[in-house]
């Protein structure tokens, strides 16, 4: 952890670091990369209306394992899930290329730089990533492993308003962001 926390302090401020580490001993469920991909790919799967994506966390996106759920997601003939992106311009995405076949992928691009973002699974999941911060799991901090994090409430025991936030707030980004064209 040690070396983690030199790095942190050597690219942000002291505060930044002193939020880090508080957020840090407040999660115990801090987990691999490779088990939050797979957590994730796992959740995915029981999405039954939407899926939300603001910003690209290309490490999990481009994924074969990922790419394969995405279609077979939108591909399922009993579901009506949709896939909603608010994503950077200029950069040629796996949704990019999924969209280009399915009618049930809706992507807005914005000129704004999106180094942090969230995947937003119905009204029951979230996941936090951040680019300029290391992740919360000590092994892989100092790997370029970047600072990931889930909120799943289902079914629904918590009444998670921060997982509904994120999708309202969703909306009217992407709102905001058709009506700017």
């Amino acid at each position: 952890m040690q070396n983690a926390a030199i790095q942190f302090v050597n690219n942000h401020s002291i505060s930044g670091y002193v939020r880090w580490l508080k957020e840090y001993q407040q999660s115990k469920s801090a987990i691999s990369q490779e088990d939050y991909f797979a957590r994730q790919l796992e959740l995915i799967k029981e999405v039954e209306q939407h899926v939300l994506f603001e910003g690209y966390d290309s490490r999990f996106m481009e994924r074969g394992s990922t790419v394969d759920a995405l279609r077979k997601l939108i591909a399922d003939p009993t579901g009506d899930v949709k896939i909603y992106a608010i994503l950077q311009e200029g950069k040629e995405t796996v949704l990019d290329e999924i969209a280009k076949s399915s009618s049930l992928v809706d992507i807005v691009k914005t000129a704004e730089k999106l180094e942090e973002g969230y995947i937003a699974l119905d009204f029951w999941g979230l996941s936090l990533w951040d680019s300029t911060k290391p992740t919360l799991y000590i092994p892989e901090a100092n790997k370029g492993v970047i600072y990931r994090r889930m909120l799943v409430d289902k079914p629904f025991i918590f009444n998670n308003t921060e997982i509904e936030d994120h999708v309202y707030q969703f909306f009217e980004r992407r709102n905001d962001l058709l009506e700017r064209r």
